[in-house]
């Protein structure tokens, strides 16, 4: 599913691509661009979008300026946008319609940048460094929504869509609904209540915002650093319940001595630990295997540990209901 973070950031990359020189003078918003409009209707027709939405793309003010533009793309993802055409639907109905005609957008717009060129320059005539930057920018003139769409990219990544050969593929039928499992795992941490929530919820975050800015690396590091801080406070929170203190340093520190904590107190076996330990393995390698991009191996990676997350999570709510 496209998450409204994914839906503000096609609305900004629609905004920014369909954006012109001009200033607007909408009342009451500064620093605005005026809007293509001419330009956005007839990408929207020759990509084939229903007549129904054109009409309502056309309706809009968004042709006044870029900010009103983006608002009007969120708001097909909450069903606000396409109520002129869609009069009889309830709002859960043009929501789902909503994620199609999003998807669709995105990947319209990744279409066009696969074959959209720069502007050719020549710069034998530039003869100051003020002038060679008014040039650059003419340059990159028509790819002008380039960095924000790399930012859309990888965040519809994040939530299960990979962009090949000119088509915006789901990923769920092998991986997670990785923002719905994210959610679902911060609630379960901030019900656990861990002495040190904060450090984990850290990695969790880092790991999103990594991957979305291309640190694949880090990105993997901070997988694997949020499964490895949750296993430690679970085991420091049984070492509390036990003894009444926390977990020895001589342990706290050693990933490998945490899972034998763990399964020396019963709350996994060995078949778990191995699991666990093999792909905590996996993570910590990420790569250094040639024959994957490093891009795949960070998503994928990230998805192992958030499983496995939550499956410890899962053990620990049900560890406390047994040993209350």
């Amino acid at each position: 599913m496209i998450s409204r973070k994914s839906a503000k950031l096609i609305g900004e990359v629609y905004a920014l691509h369909f954006q012109s020189p001009m200033p607007s003078y909408t009342p009451g918003m500064l620093d605005t661009k005026q809007v293509i409009a001419d330009e956005l209707n007839d990408f929207l027709f020759t990509n084939d979008y229903d007549l129904w939405f054109l009409q309502v793309m056309r309706s809009l003010p968004n042709n006044q300026n870029d900010q009103l533009l983006m608002r009007a793309v969120m708001g097909i993802h909450t069903g606000e946008t396409l109520v002129p055409g869609t009069k009889e639907w309830t709002y859960p109905n043009r929501q789902k319609l909503g994620q199609t005609i999003l998807l669709k957008m995105a990947e319209d717009m990744l279409r066009l940048y696969d074959i959209l060129e720069y502007n050719k320059i020549d710069y034998s005539k530039a003869t100051t460094e003020a002038q060679v930057k008014i040039l650059q920018t003419f340059e990159q003139y028509p790819r002008k929504a380039e960095d924000k769409l790399a930012l859309m990219k990888s965040q519809l990544e994040i939530e299960g869509y990979i962009y090949r050969e000119g088509k915006l593929l789901p990923t769920e039928h092998s991986v997670i609904d990785d923002r719905q499992e994210q959610t679902y795992l911060e609630t379960l941490i901030n019900d656990a209540h861990f002495s040190k929530n904060n450090i984990i919820l850290h990695h969790l975050a880092l790991s999103e915002e990594h991957y979305i800015s291309g640190k694949w690396g880090d990105s993997s590091s901070n997988s694997r650093n949020f499964l490895e801080s949750l296993l430690e406070q679970i085991a420091d929170a049984i070492s509390i319940k036990k003894t009444g203190a926390s977990l020895p340093a001589s342990i706290s520190k050693r990933p490998k001595e945490v899972r034998e904590f763990l399964e020396d107190n019963g709350f996994i076996d060995s078949t778990e630990r191995d699991a666990i330990q093999k792909v905590y393995g996996l993570i910590s390698n990420t790569g250094s295997h040639p024959n994957m991009a490093h891009q795949d191996q960070a998503r994928l990676m990230r998805n192992l540990a958030l499983t496995f997350s939550q499956y410890v999570l899962l053990q620990w709510t049900g560890y406390l209901k047994n040993n209350p």
